[in-house]
């Protein structure tokens, strides 16, 4: 079943709802600020960069672009779905300290962050920040970062769905067993238990949920079950 967190995210229907969801989520989890970053590649060439949060500070999204194409943080969130813990060492090693300090200066001095990178040029990433230092903290880290990369495949959704146009989805109906796996994955069931169920090896139920994914436009199964349930396939 999902999360009262997760379905507080899924159902916000403007943008003021979805900071209002992510700031508490993010709040819960022990983290000052939080923001949100959707980004479309145009075929053009140009960026589309949509930014949601809470930090609060209106010259926060007037800092100048360029300071972010050697943020080293973001460079790595631009390209990698790896989740990143984050804070003045990452700065220090990339000899960007005063890149650090401005946005410490918001009280971001460190914080954790995903991102996700989706077929047709979409993006997404979530960050979580405190004015805190993170990096002797591991126990708040191996806490946090799992809640947040599961928080961040809903707020995904519903970002897509507030921010973008909708997908140019062109997805031949699904058998009954794939609707079946698509909702019993959102149910949060392991690859080992849903083979179970089906009478199938681990390994055909794995490769059939990257197939599932792969049809959905989405990264992982997980993101391919909540874009199930909001196109209506599974319920």
């Amino acid at each position: 079943m999902l999360h009262t967190d997760h379905l507080g995210v899924l159902a916000a229907q403007s943008e003021s709802e979805f900071r209002a969801e992510i700031a508490r989520f993010a709040q819960n989890l022990g983290f000052r600020t939080v923001d949100a970053l959707t980004v479309v590649d145009h075929d053009d060439g140009t960026t589309e960069f949509i930014c949601v949060d809470n930090i609060g500070n209106p010259d926060w999204n007037a800092i100048d672009p360029s300071y972010w194409k050697r943020d080293p943080v973001m460079q790595h969130c631009k390209t990698s779905s790896i989740p990143i813990a984050w804070g003045a060492q990452n700065y220090r090693s990339q000899g960007v300290m005063e890149i650090y300090d401005l946005v410490s200066a918001y009280g971001l001095r460190s914080g954790l962050s995903v991102s996700s990178h989706m077929r047709g040029g979409r993006h997404f990433a979530l960050c979580v920040h405190t004015d805190r230092d993170l990096e002797s903290d591991t126990r708040h880290v191996a806490y946090a970062l799992p809640r947040l990369q599961l928080f961040a495949a809903h707020a995904l959704d519903t970002a897509f769905r507030l921010f973008l146009p909708p997908d140019d989805l062109a997805l031949a109906p699904l058998s009954v067993q794939d609707v079946g796996v698509l909702s019993w994955t959102l149910d949060g069931k392991s690859a080992e238990e849903i083979a179970t169920l089906l009478c199938i090896s681990e390994d055909s139920l794995k490769m059939r949920l990257k197939e599932l994914a792969h049809e959905l436009q989405c990264e992982n199964e997980y993101q391919a079950a909540l874009k199930a349930l909001r196109l209506g396939i599974i319920c």
